[in-house]
């Protein structure tokens, strides 16, 4: 289980950096009043952690396998909880504001990494397949012996 870059596609490049973007902007930035995301929102920190979680995934078994089976599965969930996180942020940081309802910077950071993480999950979904270096490559033709005649069942 080697990671090769080069299976990856820049929907992949942008899936890892969106998540570990969004993850370091959850932490170390204020989202509301002086609170980060950890601790300003208390569920949606837990579908924002997954989200993340399954990118890092997506991108992860997208660069180890050769075949598309996990990845697709990977990605296809990850498109799920991200767009779920994409929805709970949206309600969070536009319509219904915890605590204080100051809505900081870094809320608004979020909010966007998070539209760039379901927009790459999603491009990565309709890309998905073989590489042509991974693929089986040439496949081997047998030769078909000619049939002999079968004998007639009147006789």
């Amino acid at each position: 289980m080697r990671f090769v870059a080069s299976r990856l596609r820049p929907a992949e490049w942008l899936i890892g950096a969106a998540a570990l973007a969004l993850a370091l902007d959850a932490s170390l930035l204020p989202w509301f009043g002086s609170e980060n995301a950890w601790q300003a929102l208390r569920f949606t920190r837990y579908v924002i952690a997954v989200a993340i979680l399954g990118g890092l995934a997506s991108w992860w078994l997208q660069g180890t396998r050769r075949s598309p089976a996990m990845p697709i599965c990977a990605t296809v969930t990850t498109l799920s909880l991200c767009t779920l996180a994409l929805i709970a942020l949206v309600w969070c940081v536009l319509i219904d504001t915890p605590g204080s309802g100051h809505v900081r910077a870094g809320a608004y950071v979020g909010l966007v990494f998070s539209a760039a993480l379901t927009a790459a999950t999603y491009r990565s979904v309709r890309l998905d397949g073989i590489r042509d270096a991974d693929g089986p490559g040439e496949i081997e033709r047998l030769a078909v012996p000619p049939a002999s005649p079968r004998p007639d069942p009147a006789l």
